[in-house]
């Protein structure tokens, strides 16, 4: 992830949370980011001729040994993953987390 696309995610939350009613788990804010788009490695026969392909990854550019995909995000994504963005922009004091339980978080907007 580049320094624009920290960035375009960090304003991107910041708007959700300021415009929404209630605080927002990570899980909800991720599914209203735009989706990951990634290039995989793979063949036709794991990616367009799949017997189970899932229905949420969408295939951009069909390629012989490669095909580049767009999937929704998730709270779970490792290394694109809005959770270290949310833990960041909580420590600068624009958003605050609220704790549900040991796993379970809320995120609100505060003010910059």
């Amino acid at each position: 992830m580049t320094t624009a696309d920290t960035l375009a995610v960090r304003e991107r939350l910041v708007a959700l949370l300021r415009a929404a009613d209630a605080p927002m788990t990570s899980a909800e804010l991720a599914s209203m980011l735009p989706w990951l788009t990634h290039r995989l490695d793979v063949g036709c026969e794991l990616v367009c001729q799949a017997p189970r392909r899932s229905a949420s990854m969408r295939v951009i550019e069909c390629h012989r040994t490669w095909h580049l995909v767009s999937r929704p995000r998730s709270s779970q994504d490792s290394r694109t993953g809005i959770y270290r963005h949310l833990r960041s922009l909580a420590r600068e004091g624009i958003i605050r987390a609220i704790p549900l339980g040991p796993r379970k978080v809320q995120w609100a907007f505060v003010g910059e």
